[in-house]
């Protein structure tokens, strides 16, 4: 069993591509490594500490993540509301 956390960034094409990146930890977990900076927001993250945290989720097997794009020509094309599948 795993938790998700999701998380987009942009809204649409005038301000470029839309991110998406999803995160699946283990049931229970909870990081005890003391390199690590605290995590409560990670827009509060500076770039040094975005990466130590990268560098520790791809250090762990039990953890697993995904990053989606999708650029302005295929927002514009569908409308970046829609439910439909891009």
């Amino acid at each position: 069993m795993h938790t998700l956390g999701i998380d987009e960034a942009g809204r649409g094409s005038l301000a470029g591509p839309v991110v998406v990146a999803v995160v699946a930890v283990p049931q229970g977990f909870y990081p005890r490594a003391s390199a690590l900076p605290p995590l409560r927001d990670s827009k509060k993250l500076s770039h040094r500490q975005r990466n130590t945290w990268m560098d520790y989720i791809r250090s762990r097997d039990d953890i697993f993540y995904a990053t989606a794009r999708v650029y302005q020509a295929l927002i514009d094309r569908k409308n970046i509301s829609t439910t439909a599948n891009i």
